[in-house]
């Protein structure tokens, strides 16, 4: 198989687009690839044991100025919004492909995906964060705080420890 060994147990998945179009961006083709398709066969393979986590640096969707940029330098360009909605769908975030430096996005995206061990994505935002619940079986007291739709404990819970949360959605 051309993937043996890529997807290692127990390891969740991140990762970066960095691209100044979306797939089939040309929209001379309606075969792109959606973001369900991308969620649903994710969730297909690995149900519960494997998480993804998607960040862009992208043409972000709205940034005209980023766009006419690219398209002078390259002549093609396309804001990226199949990756935006990707990355919104699972927890990651999108920088612009515009910035001279990339320093301060990579910093980011490396302290998203080493919180990703220790973080939970929720279905959709909670109506009141302050009266999200979360259960630990074992119990754990490990503090957590919200942050969006993402349940943060400030060190990952022991492995095999079953999470609980409960929320009223947005």
């Amino acid at each position: 198989k051309a993937n043996s060994g890529f997807f290692r147990d127990g390891a969740d998945l991140a990762i970066v687009v960095l691209s100044d179009e979306d797939e089939m961006s040309d929209r001379k083709s309606s075969a792109a690839t959606t973001v369900r398709e991308v969620t649903d066969t994710f969730k297909a393979v690995f149900a519960d044991r494997k998480r993804v986590m998607v960040h862009g640096i992208i043409i972000k969707p709205g940034d005209s100025k980023c766009l006419a940029a690219q398209r002078k330098v390259s002549g093609i360009g396309y804001f990226g919004q199949h990756v935006s909605d990707l990355a919104v769908a699972t927890g990651g975030r999108t920088y612009t492909i515009c910035d001279t430096d990339y320093g301060k996005n990579l910093t980011s995206i490396s302290n998203d995906v080493r919180k990703l061990a220790s973080t939970f994505l929720l279905a959709s935002d909670p109506a009141d964060p302050s009266k999200v619940e979360v259960t630990t079986t074992p119990a754990t007291k490990i503090p957590w705080h919200m942050e969006g739709r993402l349940v943060v404990f400030d060190t990952p819970p022991p492995e095999g420890t079953r999470i609980e949360v409960r929320y009223l959605p947005k």
